[in-house]
């Protein structure tokens, strides 16, 4: 990259969107710049030239990642969803229905 390296993008592209997913691919293994790198939370680096298995591989890797987070958004935005439905129902309930708690011999317990 003629203006930027990668360190540089993968910090701008992190300051956009900390759950961005990143796999840096390099003819240079400098191990500092790699540590970097990998302290920033790219998910993986592979070194040119690259096998076509190692780059499945990572690749598949990655995309489990991000198929969990899907996962776990879909569970959360369903749970908050089931939440909201609860609320509502229970606003309903509350508008139409008159409700007393009583003891066994009909007391009110309020």
């Amino acid at each position: 990259m003629p203006y930027i390296n990668g360190i540089e993008l993968s910090k701008q592209l992190f300051s956009i969107n900390q759950a961005q997913h990143i796999i840096v691919i390099s003819a240079y293994n400098v191990k500092e710049k790699l540590q970097e790198l990998l302290s920033l939370g790219i998910d993986d680096f592979l070194h040119t030239p690259i096998e076509s298995e190692s780059f499945f591989k990572t690749f598949l890797k990655s995309a489990q990642k991000v198929n969990e987070q899907l996962n776990s958004k879909e569970e959360l935005s369903f749970a908050q969803e089931t939440n909201q439905n609860l609320e509502t129902l229970l606003d309903i309930v509350n508008k139409v229905a008159i409700i007393s708690k009583t003891g066994l011999e009909g007391k009110s317990l309020l």
